[in-house]
């Protein structure tokens, strides 16, 4: 199964929602995507949130960005 990452605004949710699926219908594994953060938790959860997102760019076989 191929490996995914979609990079784009956690604020086009509509468009990582489209991309979501057309990847899943594909049977992509998706291992990221943008997602929308809590305005009140941003400053906690971003460090780990972007962390994690960049390691899983070292692991996908394809990067899909808008």
């Amino acid at each position: 199964m191929k490996k995914v990452v979609i990079a784009g605004s956690a604020k086009l949710q509509k468009e990582v929602n489209k991309w979501l699926k057309i990847f899943e219908k594909k049977n992509y594994e998706v291992l990221d995507y943008p997602r929308a953060i809590e305005e009140s938790k941003f400053m906690e959860l971003y460090p780990n949130i972007h962390t994690e997102f960049l390691e899983n760019i070292t692991k996908t076989d394809m990067l899909c960005y808008f």
